[in-house]
This record gives C-alpha cells, structure tokens and sequence, in this order.
C-alpha cells in the first residue's frame, strides 16, 4: 500500500508541474475608455447619463436638494400617464373652474373655463409653453378619474393628484424629491434633486407620445369652442428663431427672424424650468445615430450660463464617444487553469475555470481615451499560485461570482461587471486521494494479473511441443 501512495505522490508532482507549466494568467487588454470633460459652474446641481444603459456619465452635487421649478411638470406627466393612455389622447376634456387655482403670475397656456381640449392639447400646452394652468386641470381631471367621483372639488382634487406624485416618487426611489403642486411654483417644501429629476425624465421619456411632445418647437390647437392657441417650446436648444434678448434672456422663442443663438440640432427635449428661487433649470436629452444621453442642471445662474454648459457636454459626448460591448453575455470573459482540482472537476471538462456576465454589458466610451480592462479574482475564493489559480473555498458552482470585470482608466476604475463561473469546479480532497489510491491498486493488480499470465504461458509451451512430436 505504501508503494502505491507513493507512487501516486509522484504521479501528483508530475501533474501539478504540468499544470503549473500551461495555467493561464489573465492579463490587462489595451483599448479605449470615455472621459469627457464636462465644464459646470461650481454652484449648479447636475446629472447627466445613458439613457439607454443607465450608465453616469457625470454627475455634480446631484443629490442636492433643489428647487425644480416647471421641471415638476415631468413628474406630473408620468402620473397622469398612468391614468390617461394613448387611445384616450383625443377624448375631450371640459375646462370647469380649476383654471381660477392657476398661480398669478404664471407661466401659461391660456386655458378659459367653460372651454374644452383633448388630452393631447393638453399635454402639448402642460410641456411647451409649461403652462401652469393646465397643470392645474390635467391634476383635476386625473385625479377625478383615479378616485372614481367627477364631483370631488378642484382643490382636492389637486390635493389627490399631489399625493399621487409623491407616490409615484417613491415607486421610482426618488429618495430627494417632495412634491406640493403639479406645476412648480415655489414652495419651500417642494424639492427634488438633479439625481431624481434624471431618473423622472427617464421614465417620462419611455412613452412615444411624450417623446415626440418634448422635442416639438410649435404647435397650434383649435378648442372647442373655435380658439386658435399656438405654443412655442421654451426649451431654447430647440429653437432656431427668436425675437430678441431682453435683460440677457431670449424672448419670442421659435417666433422671430433672429437666430437663437442657444439652438443645438443634438438636442431631443426634455423640460425647462425657472424661478428666482430655482434659478434656470434644464432636463435635457440629446442623441446621435447609436448614443442617447438624458441629463439635468439644475439652479444655473442665467440663459447665458445653462445653454452653453448644456450644449457643450451634448456635443462633447456625442461626437467623441461611442458605445462598447465588454461582453456580449455568453462567451467566456477569462478562463484560469487551476491547480489541485479534484479528479471530477478534471474528468468533467479539464482544469479550466472560464467566467462570464450573466447578461451584455456595454457603455459610452470616449474614443479619444486609453483604457485597460483587467480581471480581478476573489480572494476568498480563488488565489494565485504563482502563474496558476487554486481554489480557496472548496467549490465553486455554476453561477457563482469569482471575479469582477475591471475597466481602468488612467489607473482608476471606472466601471466593474461581475463574473460568474461557467461550470462548478472541486478542490483537490480527501476523496480524490482515495479514488486515485484505487485506481493505482487496480492498475496494479491489472498488471500483476498480466504478468502471472505471462508466465503461466511460458511455463506451457515445451509441454506442447513434447505432445506434438
């Protein structure tokens, strides 16, 4: 028995040096990374990401607490959308007393009472001219609608439907934002942050119908009652025409002979919004044939400030950068050779540990940057043997993380996706040397049983010849 483990002590000396010789290290890989420079001043809250992975690609004192102005229309878009489908985008809606709720001095849509519009005017004026009336009757009417009593007053009404809004907050994990109206007039106790406004305008923008409302320049409706009303967006990246500037600000947007100077054919939406307590405010979207990008400024100083800031980091993102694929999900990402796998591990498909993403990842890349991507095992999992990996733990399962995805640039981490193992693998044990001592028994008896039949041959032979003669 003694030879036989012995033996075996030899035969696993000679394999662990084999498999040490061939281990796979995986190393770092050269390509290139984003890293826009963004420019904002200091003062100002802003959010900017992928729209279509989430990815941040900038971010600036986002979970601030602000004042976000007519930008509060977002929130009550998404709310009513939940009440008002696109089949019902052309039910008429009857305008009744609630316009008299409708803050003086406000932004407006000219809504009069006793008039009547669809609910797709409605939307058009809410976003365009980011008329605080007709905050007032979309919160009125959707709130009807949701409690079931087209009696409940228009006070209340707003009262439910600003419930619903801080409902619909926390559904989304807008953990910064309170609300108090639907339309953004100041009140100290009416905040949100430039983190949540993103996260608001993203869910906004999955509708088509708003999508196409926020990007619109002008649009005119005929009411019920034979009034024309034409709205301009406010929103001035989109808007190739003004009037003029008056104490530093545009005036007359889309509606003039004079260029805009703020116009940025990148620009898709999304929702402007201003007060002395505010400041300028800005959610804005931008895209170009593969990249969408959605992002928010909030409390800008001036026009002068906002615009600029906002199409710079519009046009340095869309032109420098594309999106990259780390992994498309299914192929293997790295692949280590392990030492002292166990014999099943070995038998069932080698010594190879391959990991990959449990799904495709990608993100915006800046195609003017250097980056590595490197892979970075877990330590209390597997650990290196010099140009080799050996298991930790005593078994790995499919499924299970052991590694991380690291995308570096200048040095720094920029993005980490974690790994999982491809199959399960075993550590060398107990068993194995049990299983291997058998097997070296049994070789051994194959081949004493061999050599016994060798001899007993030969020891037959002359007899046979002595018969034959």
């Amino acid at each position: 028995m003694r030879k036989a483990v012995d033996c075996f002590s030899g035969i696993k000396l000679c394999v662990l040096a084999a498999f040490a010789c061939i281990a796979l290290c995986v190393g770092p890989l050269v390509s290139q990374a984003w890293a826009v420079t963004y420019s904002f001043a200091s003062d100002e809250s802003v959010y900017l990401l992928d729209a279509d992975t989430g990815q941040t690609l900038y971010e600036q004192n986002a979970d601030e607490r602000v004042y976000p102005a007519s930008t509060t229309k977002l929130m009550t878009v998404l709310v009513a959308l939940d009440y008002i489908d696109e089949s019902e985008l052309d039910q008429t809606v009857s305008i009744g007393d609630e316009v008299d709720l409708t803050p003086a001095n406000s932004s407006m849509a000219y809504l009069s009472s006793g008039d009547s519009y669809t609910w797709r005017d409605l939307f058009y004026g809410l976003l365009l001219p980011s008329g605080n009336d007709a905050a007032i009757v979309v919160a009125t009417h959707v709130a009807r609608l949701e409690t079931g009593d087209e009696s409940l007053s228009a006070s209340d009404a707003v009262a439910e439907f600003v419930r619903l809004m801080n409902e619909k907050a926390v559904q989304l994990g807008c953990t910064g934002s309170h609300f108090v109206n639907p339309h953004g007039i100041h009140d100290d106790n009416h905040y949100t942050t430039a983190r949540d406004m993103v996260t608001i305008a993203r869910q906004v923008l999955q509708n088509d119908f708003i999508r196409s409302v926020v990007k619109t320049t002008h649009y005119s409706c005929t009411s019920g009652n034979g009034s024309v009303l034409e709205w301009y967006n406010t929103n001035l990246l989109l808007q190739q025409t003004m009037q003029g500037i008056y104490d530093g600000d545009v005036y007359g947007e889309g509606n003039g002979s004079l260029a805009c100077p703020y116009y940025d054919e990148l620009c898709t939406g999304v929702k402007t919004g201003s007060t002395d307590e505010a400041g300028k405010c800005l959610v804005f979207s931008g895209s170009n044939e593969s990249i969408s990008v959605l992002g928010a400024v909030m409390h800008s100083a001036n026009q002068a400030t906002l615009y600029p800031e906002v199409s710079a980091a519009l046009d340095g993102t869309l032109s420098d950068c594309e999106h990259h694929t780390w992994s498309d999900g299914t192929s293997t990402v790295a692949d280590a050779k392990l030492v002292h796998a166990s014999v099943g591990t070995l038998l069932s498909g080698g010594s190879d540990l391959a990991v990959k993403t449990d799904e495709a990842v990608s993100s915006i890349i800046d195609t003017t940057k250097q980056y590595e991507t490197q892979i970075n095992w877990d330590a209390n999992k597997v650990s290196e043997e010099g140009d080799a990996y050996q298991l930790v733990v005593s078994s790995i399962s499919a499924g299970e993380q052991v590694a991380t995805l690291d995308v570096l640039l200048e040095g720094q981490v920029v993005a980490s996706y974690p790994l999982y193992a491809t199959r399960t693998v075993v550590a060398f044990g107990k068993i194995d040397l049990v299983v291997i001592a058998l097997a070296i028994l049994a070789l051994g008896c194959i081949v004493v049983a061999f050599i016994m039949h060798r001899s007993t041959r030969k020891k037959q032979q002359p007899h046979a010849r002595h018969a034959r003669g």
